[in-house]
C-alpha cells in the first residue's frame, strides 16, 4: 500500500492515543468525587504522564521537524524515514476530535456496565465514588507491563473500593465478571473474523478452479 506500514498504522496509533486522552479526561474528573489519597493522586497522574508522552510521540513522528536538534543525536537507522506530504490541519483536528469524541463515550459506558456488574453483586452506596473509582482503576490499562491492565486493575479497583468503604473480595468479584465479559466479547469477535475469512476464502478458491471463457 502506498506509504508503507507507517500509513495503514497511523489510524489505529490515532486511536490509541485519544482513547488514552479520553480516559484521562474522565480519571481527572474522578478525582472530585474520592476521598484525597496519595495512591489515587500517583495513579491517576502516572496515567496521565503516559497519555501525554504517547500523544508527544505521535506528534514527533508525524511532525519530525519539530525535533530535528534531538533526531540529530539519534542512529541513522531510529530516525523517522521520509514521508509524503502531510495531512492538512483540518484532516488532523476532525480526526482527534473524532477520536476524543468517541474514546470519551467507550470508556463513559463500559464504567457504566462495570457499575451495573456492581449492583449486581450487592454494592451499595453513592454512586459517584463507585464510578469514580472504576474510572480511575480502569487508567491502569495505560501501564505496558501486562495485556489491558491484567492484575493492576484488579489491585487499584481493590484499594479504591476499600477506600469508599466496599470490600475487596466485591472489587476483585467485579473484576473478574468484567475479564470475562471482555474474553467472551473477543472470543465473539474472533469467530465473526473467522467465519468472514474463511467465506472469502472458499469465493476466492471458487473463483480461481472454475474455467474461464
Amino acid at each position: 500500500a502506498e506509504g508503507g506500514w507507517g500509513t495503514l498504522l497511523l489510524p489505529i496509533v490515532v486511536q490509541r492515543v485519544t482513547s488514552y486522552v479520553a480516559l484521562s479526561v474522565v480519571s481527572l474528573a474522578a478525582l472530585v468525587l474520592l476521598p484525597s489519597s496519595f495512591s489515587t493522586r500517583l495513579l491517576v497522574l502516572s496515567g496521565v504522564g503516559l497519555t501525554v508522552v504517547s500523544f508527544a510521540v505521535l506528534v514527533l513522528v508525524r511532525r519530525p521537524h519539530l525535533a530535528a536538534g534531538l533526531l540529530r543525536r539519534l542512529p541513522q537507522r531510529m530516525r523517522p524515514g521520509p514521508r509524503g506530504p502531510a495531512l492538512p490541519t483540518r484532516k488532523w483536528t476532525a480526526a482527534l476530535t473524532s477520536g476524543i469524541g468517541l474514546g470519551l463515550a467507550f470508556h463513559m459506558g463500559s464504567i457504566g456496565m462495570v457499575y451495573l456488574l456492581v449492583l449486581a453483586l450487592g454494592g451499595s452506596g453513592n454512586a459517584g465514588p463507585i464510578l469514580a473509582s472504576i474510572a480511575v482503576a480502569r487508567l491502569s490499562i495505560l501501564i505496558p507491563l501486562s495485556p489491558s491492565g491484567l492484575g493492576f486493575q484488579e489491585a487499584a479497583l481493590s484499594v479504591l473500593f476499600l477506600q469508599i468503604g466496599l470490600t475487596a473480595e466485591m472489587a476483585l468479584a467485579t473484576a473478574l465478571l468484567n475479564r470475562v465479559a471482555l474474553l467472551g466479547t473477543m472470543a465473539l469477535g474472533a469467530a465473526f473474523v473467522v467465519s468472514g475469512q474463511t467465506g472469502t476464502l472458499r469465493a476466492t478458491a471458487k473463483g480461481l478452479t472454475q474455467p474461464t471463457a
